[in-house]
């Protein structure tokens, strides 16, 4: 066929009513994802391969709780469970150095001991009795001239017999006690050399006691 008008457009062609459709799988051939929460799902591992996700409603097993061990409290004779001693205690001292440097410095060291005994039966003993020993400078400067020596011998009474009960506790095989201190320190001053024994069983028993708290605390 001519063109009727040669110097005009082309003619356009006439379209069809309806376009051609790209062809869809209908809704329900799609099969449904699952919602899993996020905190089901567990940490993927190093591989980077996720593991398999748990049934909706499970949770992995917790990790067993360890065990948690105490110490059982220290008993007469038992085994102390307490941390180590801040500090450690005098283990050497003896008779003859005591009196040699008492007489040196006029009785000085005398005091110095006493007062360091009653301080080291607090440390070791104070929290299992509950109890406290007063400072021996407090007694002799003070007390004991108040009461004219009286409170002197209830203090050594005490101190002796503080020392006996933890010596007892802890298991030790040394036997001391008040009984000691009137025997010796007391009665004992008839003879001259009975106060010098009170002293030897006090000082090492100070030794054995401040020897177990070192290493049991």
């Amino acid at each position: 066929m001519s063109n009727p008008n040669p110097s005009g457009p082309p003619p356009r062609l006439p379209m069809p009513d309806h376009a051609p459709q790209s062809a869809q799988p209908p809704a329900s051939a799609v099969p449904p994802v699952p919602y899993v929460p996020v905190a089901q799902l567990p940490p993927a591992p190093q591989g980077g391969e996720l593991p398999p996700i748990p049934p909706a409603g499970q949770f992995p097993p917790a990790p067993p709780t360890p065990p948690v061990t105490t110490s059982a409290p220290n008993g007469f004779g038992g085994q102390s469970g307490a941390a180590s001693p801040m500090r450690q205690l005098p283990t050497n001292r003896g008779l003859l150095v005591f009196i040699l440097l008492s007489i040196v410095t006029l009785g000085i060291y005398s005091i110095v001991v006493m007062t360091k005994i009653g301080g080291e039966i607090n440390t070791v003993a104070s929290r299992h009795d509950g109890r406290r020993t007063i400072n021996f400078l407090l007694v002799l400067f003070l007390l004991g001239w108040l009461t004219g020596g009286i409170f002197t011998l209830i203090w050594y009474h005490l101190l002796s017999e503080r020392i006996g009960v933890e010596l007892r506790r802890r298991g030790l095989a040394r036997q001391f006690g008040a009984s000691d201190f009137w025997l010796w320190n007391v009665l004992g001053s008839l003879i001259i050399v009975g106060p010098y024994v009170y002293m030897y069983q006090l000082l090492h028993a100070m030794n054995d006691l401040n020897a177990d708290y070192n290493q049991r605390g």
